[in-house]
């Protein structure tokens, strides 16, 4: 029996959860909505605590016996809590989310979290109803699970509005107040049949009514923003898309997944971030560039990019200035350039004299990544990004363990000792054979590089001896880098 009334608790949000996964024109991966409603199920138990503070505040250990005692609690003991946590879980979700890439995402996740939120109330429900949990199990299929359906609608409307469109600060009240509202109206109409025995059909009837019109409203929301979609779409293929460019987007999807991921599982970029690139004009920090600005046309997180190009004088790497810019241009990222010389070896930290280094790599990466910090500072920067792809981590990897015996590498988040910056890797999850294809694919302008230097450096020592690996196992890079996150330390020598 008990699985029988469970099963009855669980079915509406299953069936409205299938209906708005099957409406998002780009099906989001079922892990991440499943995932998402599993988030919507844990929040029930803060949600809880919290409602019981909120109504111990405002009635005691009483209930409240008039209309406006009901209202209240309508709005401010349930409606007010349960819509925050939700929008909150709804952030942090999106936050970390790799998948979130477009408008409808936002109502998509926000329905499966209030949808696992409303399960967990049903099952609730439905068990302390005794005998007549059928009834009830009918009646919140009904009226409640798509109440908080209709709500998400409304929650995941707004927030996409916000991040998308316009993210203005009226806008970003709207996330939270017009669902809090419909919530607020609906357990009012509901509550006060309880308080007024004489007025329960007749708030009945008006819930009712009320349920209706907002699944009519919250409808209209979702063809609103697919129909809007469809336009966008038919705009951008006015014009019949070539075998190539269909190609091309492929690409460029791929690559975005595997930089938002990046972005998600490091947390590489947070609200109010200023991150500088250091755009060498190379295939990996052009599409860096374009990545981060591409991403910061999404409102949520917000945060500013700029692009520093550095020139040192002393090296034959010939840049085309005018490229740069007009790229730097087109993805609306303004573009600083400076022009360094390699002076004397810069002295030591320890002990304030010169250092004796002759590896002319060390010194060009020296002066251009100290134009950087000092550009960084200069504008007000708390992040500088890097191009460094998953090749770049796993070369890095084996130059530390061959050349220095540490098993270390270059990570996706670094915090600087001695300043306020972070230094972060958002193509550290990108293989460098899916960026060759993109940039010949997108027509990146390769840059001269007359350097002697550039043949005959570790790194490209290390660069043909993975090619070697590669050719053992082609899988050699995925294996290398799981094993940074895989150590085990038994079967490692330990001193006595």
């Amino acid at each position: 029996m008990y699985s029988i009334m469970i099963a009855a608790a669980v079915l509406p949000a299953v069936f409205l959860g299938l209906y708005i996964w099957r409406k998002d024109p780009h099906p989001e991966p079922f892990r991440w909505v499943f995932r998402a409603f599993l988030l919507g199920m844990v929040i029930c138990m803060p949600v809880a605590t919290i409602e019981q503070y909120i109504h111990y505040f405002l009635f005691g250990e009483g209930e409240p016996t008039t209309l406006l005692g009901s209202t209240t609690m309508a709005f401010f003991v349930a409606a007010l809590p349960e819509e925050g946590v939700k929008l909150f879980a709804l952030w942090l979700f999106l936050k970390r989310c790799p998948e979130y890439d477009e408008d409808f995402d936002c109502i998509v996740y926000a329905v499966f979290i209030s949808l696992g939120f409303a399960t967990v109330e049903n099952i609730g429900y439905v068990l302390m109803s005794g005998e007549a949990w059928m009834s009830t199990a009918v009646m919140r299929a009904l009226l409640a699970v798509p109440g908080h359906y209709a709500f998400a609608i409304l929650m995941g409307f707004y927030y996409a509005i916000y991040a998308f469109v316009d993210p203005s600060r009226k806008n970003a009240w709207k996330i939270l107040l017009v669902p809090f509202a419909a919530h607020g109206v609906y357990d009012s109409i509901a509550m006060s049949g309880g308080v007024d025995p004489i007025a329960a059909s007749v708030c009945t009837i008006v819930l009712i009514y009320f349920c209706v019109k907002l699944q009519k409203g919250a409808s209209q929301k979702i063809s609103d923003m697919i129909a809007q979609n469809k336009r966008n779409q038919l705009e951008r293929n006015a014009s019949v898309k070539t075998p190539e460019q269909i190609a091309l987007d492929k690409q460029r999807d791929r690559l975005t997944k595997r930089f938002h991921k990046a972005c998600a599982d490091y947390g590489l970029i947070t609200d109010g971030d200023h991150i500088l690139i250091g755009l060498s004009g190379g295939k990996d920090s052009l599409l860096l560039t374009e990545l981060l600005a591409r991403r910061a046309r999404i409102y949520v997180p917000r945060f500013k990019v700029s692009a520093l190009h550095v020139r040192v004088k002393e090296r034959d790497y010939h840049t085309d200035l005018s490229y740069l810019e007009s790229f730097c241009a087109e993805q609306n990222v303004p573009l600083i350039i400076r022009d360094v010389e390699i002076g004397e070896a810069p002295k030591s930290p320890i002990t304030n004299h010169q250092s004796q280094i002759e590896n002319p790599c060390f010194l060009c990466s020296w002066y251009r990544r100290k134009t950087l910090f000092n550009v960084a500072q200069e504008i007000g920067c708390n992040k500088i990004a890097f191009g460094h792809h998953r090749d770049d981590v796993a070369q890095t990897l084996l130059m530390n363990l061959i050349y220095q015996g540490t098993f270390a590498t270059m990570p996706p988040l670094l915090q600087l000792d001695k300043m306020p910056i972070q230094l972060i890797r958002p193509l550290c999850l990108i293989d460098e054979a899916d960026i060759i294809t993109y940039a010949a694919m997108r027509g990146y302008q390769k840059q001269t590089k007359l350097c002697p230097f550039e043949h005959v450096s570790s790194r490209e020592k290390v660069k043909g001896l993975l090619s070697q690996i590669k050719a053992l196992n082609p899988e050699a890079i995925d294996s290398i880098y799981g094993a940074m996150t895989n150590i085990k330390t038994d079967y490692l020598p330990k001193p006595i």
